[in-house]
């Protein structure tokens, strides 16, 4: 466990009948992560694929995440899901340097970024 990362697994397509619950479940799990939280890593390996429902819940999520000052980044998204992405113009909110190809390359990154913000002077 790294300090001020959260990782969050989705066992699912991202569709309109599971949306509200992706969505619900991301913000309790930053509200209970509390103020510490600096990195937010959506492990979408098993997210085969999202509809435009699911993508404008995830915008939603993008933005009340980022506007938090939290990291938002995707791991393991697979072709269709990136395609959509890309469709959807999230990509780009999301930023190609928050989209990593593992989980274990996400953590490092986002790990990295919380010790250069521990080493800033205040």
């Amino acid at each position: 466990m790294i300090p001020g990362v959260l990782i969050y697994r989705f066992d699912a397509a991202l569709l309109f009948f599971n949306a509200d619950h992706f969505k619900s479940r991301i913000r309790t799990l930053i509200a209970e992560a509390g103020p510490q939280l600096n990195a937010f890593i959506l492990d979408a390996e098993n997210m085969a694929h999202m509809d435009t429902t699911g993508a404008a819940n995830l915008e939603e999520v993008i933005q009340e995440v980022n506007d938090k000052g939290i990291t938002f980044a995707i791991a393991e998204a697979k072709s269709p899901l990136r395609i959509m992405l890309e469709r959807v113009e999230l990509t780009q909110k999301i930023g190609e340097s928050n989209l990593f190809q593992s989980v274990a390359a996400a953590v490092a990154t986002a790990d990295q970024s919380v010790r250069d913000k521990s080493a800033e002077p205040n």
